[in-house]
C-alpha cells in the first residue's frame, strides 16, 4: 500500500473524524448486508464455494478494496481498514484459481478460453482505460506518452495514473496465460499443479532481481502463491467440501475468526498503530519470515468462511450484487478516490462516501452495458459474415 500513497499522496482527512466517518460507513454497511438477507432456494449439495458462494466473497472483497483505498490516499495515520485492499486482492486471486479449476479441471483449455478471458477481461479494461485518459485530460490537463498508451491497451499496466489499481489486470491475464499454458501438457494433474507453483515462484524471482521488471510488477510478490492455491482448492474442492461438512458451523466459525486474527497480528507487526497492543516479545526477523508466508493465514480463514457461507441457508442480495459488479467497480473506483474532487473531500464524509459509491456503481452499470453492446455488435457481425447468403 506504500506505493499507493506516492502516487496518489493526499491524506487530507484528519485521523480521528476519518476514523469515526468509518465506524459509521462501515456499521450501514453491515446494516444493508443484514437487511438484504434471504433464504437460499437451495443449499450446496457437495462441492466448496458455490455460484451464490463466490459471488458473495467478491461483493465482500470489493467493499474491502473501497475501503482499503479510501483509507491510505484519504484518511491521516492508520487504520484497521488501511490494508484492506491487499485482503480483497487476496479474495479476488483465490476465488479465480477456484473458479477457473472447477470450469477447466486444468485440462485443455481450448480457444475459448482465450476469448472469454478477452470478452471479461480486456474489453471492460479498454473502456475504463478510455475514460480515464479522457477525464485526466479535461478535467487534470494531463497527458501521458504513446508508449504508455500501446503498453495499457496491450495489457501491461503498472501502478500509475491514470489509475494505478490496473495493475492486477497484468497480473490476472499473466496467471490466465500460466493456467492455459499448463492445462495443455499432457500430464497428471498434480504434475501440472506443481508446475504452475515452480512459474509462480521463479517469477516472482525474477521481478525481484530485474529491476526493470521490479518497477512495473513490484506488487505481484505480495501475492505470487494465492492464485495457485486457488488452483489447488479447485482441484480438490469436493474433498475438500466433505472434510469441512464433518464440523459444525459453530467450530468452523471459531477457526475462521483464529486464522484471520493470525494473520492481522503479522500484518500489522512492527507498526506504530494506536489500536494495536504494544509487545517487545516480536523478533523482526520473524516477523519478516511471517510475512511472506502470512497469506496463508488469509487464505485459511477465506476457505473456511466459504464453506459457511456454502453451508447456511441465508445469502445477502447486497453482496452478490456487488460481487456480480465486483469486477466493473474495481476497474472504476480509484480515480474517483484519489483524483478527482467529486465526493470524498465533503464533509459529512459518511453521506458522500455512499454518494461516491452509489456513482460508482451507476458507472459499473454504465460500463457492463457498453461492453455488452460492443460485444454483441461483435457476435452478430461474425454470425452474419458465416452465414450463406
Amino acid at each position: 500500500m506504500d506505493n499507493l500513497i506516492s502516487i496518489y499522496p493526499h491524506n487530507e482527512i484528519p485521523f480521528s473524524y476519518g476514523n469515526f466517518s468509518l465506524l459509521i460507513i462501515c456499521s450501514i454497511t453491515l446494516l444493508l448486508i443484514i437487511l438484504s438477507l434471504e433464504k437460499k432456494q437451495q443449499v450446496a449439495a457437495n462441492d466448496l464455494f458455490d455460484v451464490d458462494t463466490t459471488n458473495s466473497l467478491r461483493g465482500l472483497g470489493i467493499i474491502l478494496l473501497l475501503l482499503g483505498h479510501f483509507s491510505v490516499m484519504r484518511i491521516e495515520g492508520i487504520q484497521f481498514f488501511e490494508f484492506a485492499g491487499p485482503w480483497a486482492v487476496i479474495i479476488f486471486l483465490l476465488i479465480s484459481g477456484v473458479g477457473l479449476t472447477k470450469t477447466y479441471h486444468l485440462n485443455n483449455c481450448g480457444s475459448s478460453f482465450i476469448k472469454k478471458r478477452i470478452k471479461r477481461i480486456l474489453l471492460p479494461t479498454w473502456f475504463a482505460l478510455l475514460l480515464f485518459y479522457l477525464l485526466d485530460f479535461l478535467l487534470l490537463k494531463k497527458t501521458y506518452p504513446l508508449k504508455q498508451f500501446a503498453l495499457s491497451f496491450s495489457g501491461i499496466l503498472c501502478n500509475d495514473y491514470p489509475n494505478g489499481a490496473l495493475w492486477f489486470i497484468s497480473y490476472t491475464i499473466y496467471n490466465y496465460i500460466i493456467y492455459f499454458c499448463v492445462s495443455l501438457l499432457k500430464i497428471g494433474s498434480l504434475s501440472k499443479l506443481l508446475i504452475l507453483f515452480s512459474i509462480s515462484c521463479f517469477s516472482i524471482y525474477w521481478i525481484m532481481r530485474v529491476p526493470f521488471l521490479a518497477d512495473c510488477f513490484d506488487m505481484w510478490k505480495h501475492y505470487y502463491i494465492v492464485f495457485p492455491v486457488g488452483v489447488l482448492l479447485g482441484l480438490y474442492s469436493n474433498r475438500l467440501f466433505k472434510f469441512l461438512s464433518v464440523f459444525n458451523t459453530f467450530l468452523l466459525t471459531v477457526c475462521m475468526a483464529a486464522a484471520f486474527f493470525v494473520y492481522v497480528a503479522i500484518y500489522y507487526s512492527g507498526k506504530d498503530v494506536a489500536w494495536l497492543p504494544k509487545s517487545g516479545l516480536v523478533n523482526m526477523d520473524s516477523v519478516i519470515f511471517l510475512k511472506k508466508i502470512s497469506p496463508v493465514f488469509l487464505i485459511l480463514a477465506i476457505s473456511v468462511f466459504g464453506s459457511i457461507l456454502d453451508k447456511v441457508k441465508l445469502k445477502s442480495k447486497a453482496l452478490i450484487y456487488l460481487g456480480r459488479n465486483s469486477f466493473e467497480i474495481y476497474l472504476l473506483h480509484m480515480p474517483f478516490i484519489g483524483s478527482y474532487d467529486f465526493f470524498l473531500f465533503r464533509k459529512p464524509l459518511a453521506v458522500y462516501f455512499f454518494v461516491y459509491i452509489s456513482f460508482v456503481l451507476l458507472l459499473s452499470f454504465l460500463l457492463k452495458r457498453a461492453v455488452s453492446f460492443f460485444d454483441g455488435l461483435f457476435f452478430v457481425s461474425t454470425k452474419n459474415k458465416l452465414t450463406p447468403n
